[in-house]
């Protein structure tokens, strides 16, 4: 019956997730929905449960179980901070003239189409990876909302992606 609940929680997250990437989309924008906020802060939720439960003194007094937790914490911490970052500076713009792009982790770029040298899809990571003239890399996200447009304009200013196979579009 617990494998049925993960499996029927986990279709219905996907769902959710799907539909919200084309929910509030913006002609010409690139961000993240407000899915992976609440997957940010439900992380950092966690780790205040767990901080709790060792602040009550509530866990075994077995060195494991201490360890474990601290493990625990500290990757929900990392996660829910790195998915409240992702969500709050991931931002992009494109038009017909090139496309702006900013993350936590990059930093800020801006490049005009003809400076595009080779596109990719990732379909491990399901992002796509846009190589520029200057060696430098752009990854973005198949679940940034308004990433479905953003390719096809790319496609339309001449780009073809390498890898390419098209997402099932059923569930967005």
């Amino acid at each position: 019956m617990e494998i049925l609940l993960k499996i029927v929680l986990t279709i219905i997250a996907g769902v959710i997730i799907a539909k919200s990437i084309n929910m509030g989309k913006k002609r010409g924008k690139l961000f993240y929905g407000r899915w992976l906020l609440w997957i940010g802060l439900g992380s950092l939720a966690f780790v205040a449960l767990m901080l709790f439960v060792l602040i009550e003194n509530q866990v075994q007094s077995d060195k494991s179980q201490y360890i474990a937790l601290y493990i625990l914490i500290a990757s929900f911490t990392i996660s829910g901070l790195a998915s409240i970052l992702e969500y709050c500076l991931t931002k992009g713009e494109y038009s017909k003239d090139g496309l702006k792009y900013r993350t936590p982790w990059s930093g800020k770029k801006e490049y005009r189409w003809y400076q595009i040298d080779k596109i990719e899809y990732n379909q491990l990571m399901h992002w796509y990876i846009m190589h520029t003239d200057d060696g430098k890399k752009m990854r973005f996200s198949s679940y940034l909302t308004g990433v479905d447009d953003f390719i096809e304009h790319t496609l339309k200013m001449g780009h073809d992606i390498d890898n390419y196979i098209e997402r099932d579009k059923s569930l967005a």
